[in-house]
C-alpha cells in the first residue's frame, strides 16, 4: 500500500534540497518560495508533486506534472484516485466570504496566493469536467464562482455546472475571462500576482463576514 504522507514528505525534501523552481513551473507566476508555502515537491525522476487533500485536510493522493514532454502531462498517486480537487489550505483555517472554483489546479493555487488576503476559498478543478461539490458550497453558505477556460469544453461544462448548481439550490455565477485566452497562471506570470488579484477583484462580489 502507497504511504502518500511519506511520498510527499520526501517529495518536499527533494525540492528544499534542489533549492530552485523547478523547470516545468517556470512562466507560470510561482516563485520557488510559493512552491515551498504549496507544499509542491519533487518524485525521484524530477516530476512535480502536488498534493491533493479533502475537505478536512487528509492527504489522499498526489497528482504529478511531468518535467519532460510526454503522451500526458499528469499522472495521479494511487493511480486511478478520480482526479479529486485541489483544496486552498485556507479553507479549513478561516471564515471566507466567496467560494471561487478554477480549472486546474496550479491556475488555482496562483490564484489562492493572489486572493489569500481576501478570505476568499479557492479549489482547483482537475479539469473542466470537475467534480463539482455543491454540497461545500451550501455548508460554508457563501456566493460560489466558477471559471473555467472559455473554450467548447469549459462553456459545455460551464452549463452543466450552473444548471446542477440551481437543481441543488444553490448560488452559483461563471466568470472570466481573464484576458482573452489567458489562465491565472499566465496572467501572474506576465502581470504579476498582485494584477491578478485585482483582476478576479473585478469579477467578484465579495460580501462582509
Amino acid at each position: 500500500m502507497t504511504d502518500l504522507n511519506q511520498l510527499h514528505a520526501d517529495a518536499r525534501h527533494r525540492l528544499d534540497r534542489q533549492g530552485a523552481l523547478p523547470g516545468v513551473l517556470r512562466e507560470r507566476g510561482l516563485s520557488f518560495e510559493d512552491a515551498q508555502a504549496l507544499d509542491l515537491g519533487l518524485d525521484a525522476q524530477g516530476n512535480v508533486l502536488l498534493p491533493l487533500r479533502d475537505e478536512h485536510g487528509t492527504l489522499i493522493g498526489l497528482k504529478g506534472r511531468v518535467a519532460s514532454p510526454a503522451p500526458h502531462k499528469y499522472f495521479e498517486l494511487p493511480a486511478g484516485n478520480g482526479n479529486p480537487p485541489w483544496y486552498a489550505p485556507t479553507l479549513w483555517q478561516a471564515p471566507h466570504r466567496a467560494v471561487l472554483w478554477v480549472e486546474g489546479e496550479l491556475n488555482a493555487m496562483v490564484t489562492h496566493l493572489a486572493l489569500r488576503a481576501q478570505q476568499v476559498a479557492v479549489i482547483g478543478l482537475g479539469s473542466a469536467f470537475g467534480p463539482l461539490d455543491t454540497a461545500l458550497l451550501r455548508r460554508l453558505d457563501r456566493p460560489g464562482y466558477l471559471y473555467l477556460d472559455d473554450d467548447t469544453v469549459g462553456r459545455k461544462s460551464a452549463r452543466a455546472f450552473l444548471r446542477q448548481a440551481e437543481a441543488d439550490g444553490v448560488a452559483l455565477q461563471r466568470v472570466g475571462p481573464l484576458l482573452g485566452a489567458w489562465d491565472a497562471c499566465t496572467y501572474a506570470h506576465t502581470c504579476g500576482q498582485d494584477a491578478l488579484r485585482d483582476r478576479w477583484l473585478a469579477f467578484l462580489k465579495l460580501p462582509s463576514l
